[in-house]
Parts: C-alpha cells; structure tokens; sequence
C-alpha cells in the first residue's frame, strides 16, 4: 500500500511540475540569453517558478519515501564552494540601456554548474521550497535562494546588475540558473559586447 501511494505521490509531483514547465513553452528558447540593447530581459514568472520548485521537491520526497536509502539525494562534494558569485548580475531584469553580465559573468555562471551534481542542484531546489511558500522573486543581491533568484527583481530594482551577496553557493547558483532556465519568459542577460561572443 504504501508503495502505491509513493509512485501515485511522485506522479502527482511530476504533474506539478509539468504543468509549470509547460507554461514556458513557446517561440522562446529554453534559457534565452537576450542582448544588453534588445529591450528588457524578464526574470522567471513567479508562478512557473514556484510550481517547478514544488514538483521537483514532491518528486524528490516521494522518491525518498518510497526507499529509505536509495531515495535519498547523494550531495557528497563541494556544493557549498563559493567564488561564482558574480554570475548573479546575468539575473538582471534590465528596462533599457546596456544592461547585463560581462562575458566573465557568464563564465562564472557556468562554473557554478560545472561544480556540483544534478543531485546537489535538486537539493538546493528542494532545500529552497521546503517551506512550501510561493516567493516572489528579489534582485540577486538580495536573493537568499534559488528560487527568489530565479523569478528575479522587480520594480525600482530592475536596472541593477549586481552579484550575489548572499546566495553565493554553486549549487545555490545552479539552481537558481536551472529555475529560470526552465521557467515561463526566463531569460539572462548580457551586455552587448559579451552577447555577440556567446
């Protein structure tokens, strides 16, 4: 019995999710990468956010249920290792002007991934939602999860291209880039110069 109700969990949780990743497809590419020129790049819609971040926390808690040892996240290594911070400025939601991470950015940015596991990413996603609250998205410096990170600032803020400055873990930061990679209108954003080289 209780492994039927673990596999009809992790559906239910891969529903949520699905439903959320579906809202981003579209004409737009999966993690698009807009020019510093090219008008504003949008943070993830907080809704799609917030429900993939759900789903993959149902997922990975079922999956736990269901096998005590092998459902559990392996997360051995450095996923607290810190130095990528300065990819938080590609988390940019710019209105006009050149706006964005330089090349650099973009190289710390995929550091931050190359760092840690896909388990240690599904972590700091999980670790992220397990309040069960909807975030509502802050500027990267001000983002304390991967999920606030992903939906991006808003309103006055939206100009400011600015590094983490709490959320400086990778695997913090590869999360927050899988988040609004796979999100509705997730986008990052570069300036001119380092657009035309990637």
């Amino acid at each position: 019995k209780g492994t039927v109700k673990n596999a009809v969990d992790m559906t239910k949780a891969a529903a949520v999710a699905a439903s959320a990743a579906s809202a981003a497809t579209g004409n737009a590419a999966i993690g698009d990468v807009v020019n510093g020129n090219d008008g504003a790049a949008k943070g993830g819609d907080a809704a799609s956010v917030n429900g993939i971040a759900k789903g993959i926390k149902g997922i990975v808690d079922a999956a736990e249920k269901a096998d005590a040892k092998e459902g559990k996240l392996n997360v051995a290594g450095a996923a607290g290792a810190e130095g990528n911070e300065a990819a938080g400025k590609l988390f940019v939601k710019k209105n006009a002007g050149d706006h964005g991470g330089e090349a650099g950015d973009a190289g710390r940015a995929a550091a931050a991934v190359a760092a840690v596991s896909g388990e240690q990413i599904l972590k700091a996603i999980v670790d992220a939602a397990k309040d069960g609250g909807d975030k509502q998205g802050k500027k990267a410096e001000d983002a304390e999860n991967p999920i606030d990170a992903a939906i991006g600032s808003t309103g006055a803020d939206d100009n400011a291209a600015e590094a983490f400055a709490t959320m400086k873990k990778d695997d913090q930061i590869a999360a927050a880039m899988v988040l609004r990679g796979m999100a509705k209108d997730g986008q990052f954003a570069l300036k001119d110069a380092a657009h035309d080289n990637h």
